[in-house]
Order: C-alpha cells, then sequence, then structure tokens
C-alpha cells in the first residue's frame, strides 16, 4: 500500500561556519565533535531557544501580517544565539544573567566552550561551501580593555575593531562585512539610520553562509507544474520530485524527511504536519522532543519526495520577539568602559533557497548598542504541495541553523 505525505510545514535546520575575513587556517580545526556534560547540557539549551525563538517568530509575523496570515519566513537560530552570546560576554551581569535565562543556559563557561567547538568543528567541512564569521565593533571615542580582546576572539574568533560611527561610511563597513560573509545574499543589514539621533556605542555581529549539494539530487526533468494549496490561496508552483531511499520519521500528527548534503554532515529535514493540522498551532507545539525523536531516528523508507522549488528572504526587527522571551533592552558595558547605561536594538536578515542541485542559506544578526535615551509498505510519498516548515541542521554538532515558514508560493 502506498502511504502517502504532503507536508503543509516543512523544517530545515544547519550550521556552518568559517570567516572569509580570517583564512581558515587561524581556526583550529576539530576533528572530532566531544563534548562534555556541561557543554552536552548547554547544547539541549540552545536547541531549546531556537524552537522557542521559531514559534515566538511565527506568532509575531501572524500578529503582523493581519491580511497576509501565514505568511512565509525564515530565522536562524545559530546567528541570532551566536550574538546574544558575544553580547552576554560582553555586558554586565544583570543584562548577562537575562541572557543567559532566555539561552536556557545555566553555565556561561561551557556555552562559550560549546560554541567555540562548533565554529571549529564545521568549519572543517570541504564539501559544502561554508561561511560563519563573528565580529564586534565599537565607536573609537572609547577604549577597549585588552583582556577583553584577547577572551571575545579566543571564545568566537571576534576581532574587536573601532569605527567612527559618526561617520555615514561606518555603515558601509559594517554591510560590506555582512555581503563578504554571506556571498552577496545578505547585501545590508542596517542603513544609515541607525546612527541618527542616539549615537551607536557598539555592534556585535553574526554571519554565515553555506552552499551545498543534495546527496540524492533532483532530476530537473522531472520537476513538473503542480498545485500548493497555501493558506490563503492555491497556485501553481514547480514541483521537484525524487524516488529514493531516505531518513524518515513518522510523528504523531506530522511526517519528516531528511535530505542529507552531499560528504558533509549537514543535512535539511523537512517536516510535514498532517492535513487537517493548522500550520500555527503544529510551530507553537512542535519542540525539542519532537525534533529529537526526528534526529535519532535511523528508519529509511523509499520516499516519493514531492518539493517545491523556492526562495525567500526575511528581513526583521527582533528585538521586540527576543524581549518577548526575555532579553533585556538595556545595559551597561564595562569592558568599553562606557559608564552610561545603552539601549539595545537587534535585526536579522535570513535567505534560503532550494532547487533540484541543492541548498543555499545565508543570515546575518547585528545587536546595536546606543546611548539610552530611549504509498505501499515501501514507498512513502511526501509531496510539499501545501504549506510546510524548514529547518537545517549539522548532525554532528546539533546545531540549528535555519528555520522557516513555507505557506505561499
Amino acid at each position: 500500500m502506498k502511504l502517502k505525505l504532503i507536508l503543509p510545514a516543512v523544517l530545515a535546520v544547519g550550521l556552518w561556519a568559517c570567516s572569509s575575513d580570517e583564512p581558515k587556517q587561524q581556526i583550529p580545526e576539530l576533528n572530532t565533535f566531544e563534548l562534555s556534560r556541561s557543554e552536552a547540557n548547554m547544547q539541549v539549551a540552545v536547541e531549546n531557544f531556537a524552537f522557542d525563538l521559531f514559534a515566538t517568530m511565527a506568532k509575531d509575523v501572524d500578529a503582523a501580517v493581519e491580511h497576509a496570515e501565514y505568511a512565509n519566513f525564515c530565522v536562524s537560530p545559530l546567528s541570532a544565539s551566536i550574538a546574544l552570546a558575544m553580547v552576554a560576554n560582553s555586558t554586565d551581569d544583570a543584562c548577562r544573567d537575562a541572557i543567559a535565562d532566555m539561552l536556557k543556559c545555566d553555565d556561561m563557561a561551557a556555552l562559550n566552550s560549546l560554541y567555540n567547538k562548533v565554529i571549529r568543528m564545521t568549519c572543517n567541512d570541504p564539501n559544502v561551501d561554508i561561511k560563519l564569521a563573528n565580529a564586534i565593533w565599537y565607536h573609537n571615542d572609547y577604549s577597549v580593555d585588552d583582556e577583553f580582546t584577547t577572551s571575545i576572539y579566543d571564545k568566537f574568533y571576534a576581532p574587536v575593531t573601532g569605527v567612527d560611527f559618526k561617520d555615514v561610511s561606518s555603515i558601509g563597513l559594517i554591510n560590506r562585512w555582512c555581503a563578504d560573509n554571506t556571498s552577496g545574499k545578505i547585501p545590508q543589514i542596517i542603513d544609515e539610520s541607525i546612527i541618527r539621533h542616539n549615537p551607536v556605542i557598539v555592534m556585535w555581529l553574526n554571519a554565515l553562509y553555506a552552499q551545498g549539494e543534495w546527496e540524492k539530487k533532483f532530476d530537473p526533468e522531472f520537476t513538473h507544474t503542480d498545485i500548493f494549496n497555501g493558506t490563503k490561496s492555491i497556485r501553481y508552483i514547480k514541483m521537484m520530485s525524487s524516488v529514493k531511499n531516505r531518513p524518515y520519521y513518522d510523528g504523531d500528527d506530522y511526517q519528516a524527511v531528511t535530505l542529507d548534503m552531499k560528504g558533509s554532515d549537514n543535512a535539511f529535514v523537512f517536516v510535514l504536519p498532517d492535513k487537517d493540522v493548522d500550520i500555527a498551532e503544529f510551530i507553537s507545539g512542535f519542540n525539542v522532543s519532537d525534533w529529537r525523536a526526528i534526529m535519532n531516528s535511523r528508519k529509511e523508507m523509499l520516499v516519493n519526495v514531492g518539493l517545491p522549488r523556492f526562495e525567500i528572504n526575511t528581513n526583521c526587527d527582533i528585538i521586540k520577539i527576543l524581549n518577548e522571551m526575555g532579553m533585556p533592552l538595556s545595559a551597561f558595558l564595562p569592558p568599553l568602559n562606557v559608564e552610561d547605561e545603552i539601549c539595545l536594538n537587534a535585526y536579522q536578515s535570513t535567505y534560503t533557497k532550494i532547487d533540484e542541485a541543492g541548498a543555499t542559506v545565508a543570515a546575518a544578526t547585528d545587536i546595536v548598542g546606543k546611548l539610552t535615551s530611549y504509498a505501499s509498505p515501501d514507498l512513502v510519498e511526501l509531496i510539499f504541495n501545501r504549506p510546510f516548515l524548514y529547518f537545517m541542521v549539522n548532525k554532528t554538532t546539533g546545531a540549528i541553523l535555519m528555520a522557516g515558514r513555507i505557506c505561499e508560493l
């Protein structure tokens, strides 16, 4: 008998690392991803944060777009959490503790060492075009403690650089850095308005990019016109098709299939809720237990995957979302010797493209500190012809790079 799977929600998660500004060899390779008990606990904590962020953003997007309910979006939990971890290592105890609580972290030292290993491990992937870069820019009217500069680089390989944030050219510098480290997919993370009014004191940035081929590609000859049953409309789209043995999981109210990247530990996991399950309700209930069940499953099935080609960008002021999750809106900066309290803002831009050959993702997160004023038994069919979610995951480190939702095509 044919087991039919039509996914209204797909999850794709992932991670990649290395900076285009710094030669690869400057980041020590890590050939074996071994975690201490405390680091493993932080790995679970970061996974919980990833799904909390995804669910909170979905809720916020749905509330903001009254006439475009269930709009497409993607968010990078990995990019956001690394940027937040850098902020936590730069600010006063109250801000650090609040961010730690938001990241579900009870051991900041273990979180720092986890991210250090994640960066080093994911830099060592010769089969995927991968970049992950961190940086801190501060206004050069202030001085930075040498101990802080050394510490933040040792933990996150993030150079700390002084610039004149009163000069509009500094914005071009930041945007060029984002473009370089996302292979041009995120050409701009901020605009000149950011330096108007309240002076900018510091920016913490993370950028990531990954592009790889499917281990089992889709043959373009089998791509065909099909119907996508969106939340608002029914449209004709280009549906890729492939019948291959793939990792498959059948949950209580969803099904999932994993598409591996060629010669890499990176993979996309596509999750399809059952036909009558509301996409918003599904996201609010999908958690780490579900995710672990999918990732720990070793079952392979012959799966007929029908997956739309798609390409989406999301640009979002995420401070409201992070604040809902517990991030403070202000902080003090002892390492920069700033006496006044600063206000915090956060922005993220993301990109995802899926086609027959493979996948491309990119993200940039900028947290800004400013002076405050304020089928058959052997065949499973997966036809992605209705709303779906996607995440991207590194199966070795477990880090979640990207999470997205497709409702209209």
